[in-house]
């Protein structure tokens, strides 16, 4: 697979994917302030979810998870708070391709889909949208690459997605979030633990893949999905941790012996001298 120009696999780096989902809370300018944090920290994509309430929601759907601080009538309300319009996506858009991000987006609709097609890099299908027939069509029409969470279904759905291990449970426990040596192999993770470690566990396996993690500029908003999600300060810890791991063992032992060459001069100097010092004794 490939995601505007970068290559992820075998022999690559792990591609970061910093998911912002709902943590802007509808505001324009701050979805804009996550592009520059998520920059800031090093990941390689910023990824938004696409929703437009008309076309997935009623006004008398009811709430599936009752936000702490309830500032919509509705659920209906509250993804319409969370739209934004084509001229405001297209700017999102050239914010991250300026910040040299890819641009990935979880459509929740066709509709979505065909507003979006012309500005995403990839598309991301959400593990609960995994039987929703005629968004994966239209994804598959578009072309683009496409990265599947298995939290809901764990069969891939199409040989050319990357396919994440991911627990849709938020936050997602230790007990419950597989070791990756006792998986087959993995085109990555979509990690809901709300710590840097399963992703850094991840990078040590050398696999190249995809690692997605959901983050928040702060703790205790109250907003959805704040506790499975890490702050930008730890992004930027698990990009440092993750680049460490792929760097370890790289060096050849050419280079290995270049670079300890000084010390062993330095040892064999002073063990050639205590040699002769006991050879006078």
């Amino acid at each position: 697979m490939e995601i505007r120009g970068r290559k992820i696999g075998d022999g690559q780096l792990s591609y970061i994917v910093a998911e912002v989902g709902q943590a802007h809370d509808g505001s324009y300018a701050l979805a804009h302030a996550y592009i520059d944090a998520v920059a800031d920290a090093g990941a390689d994509a910023v990824k938004f979810q696409g929703h437009i309430a008309s076309a997935e929601s009623t006004p008398d759907e009811s709430w599936r998870v009752e936000p702490r601080w309830k500032q919509d009538a509705s659920r209906y309300a509250y993804w319409h708070r969370m739209e934004f319009q084509p001229w405001q996506w297209k700017t999102l858009q050239e914010h991250a391709h300026g910040c040299e991000l890819g641009f990935i987006v979880s459509p929740f609709s066709v509709e979505a889909v065909r507003m979006l097609a012309s500005l995403v890099d990839a598309w991301k299908v959400a593990s609960g949208e995994v039987q929703n027939e005629p968004l994966l069509e239209a994804i598959k029409a578009d072309g683009k690459p496409v990265i599947q969470s298995a939290g809901m279904l764990h069969m891939r759905l199409d040989p050319k997605w990357a396919r994440l291990a991911c627990v849709s449970i938020y936050p997602s426990p230790p007990e419950f979030i597989e070791r990756p040596d006792g998986l087959s192999r993995r085109e990555g993770i979509s990690d809901h633990s709300g710590t840097i470690w399963p992703a850094i566990v991840y990078a040590s396996m050398g696999w190249g893949g995809i690692i997605e993690v959901h983050i928040t500029l702060a703790r205790g908003t109250g907003l959805l999905d704040e506790t499975s999600s890490i702050t930008i300060a730890e992004l930027r810890h698990l990009v440092e941790g993750v680049r460490f791991v792929e760097r370890m063992g790289k060096a050849t032992l050419a280079e290995r012996e270049e670079r300890l060459k000084p010390m062993r001069e330095l040892f064999l100097d002073r063990w050639k001298r205590k040699l002769e010092a006991d050879a006078c004794a």
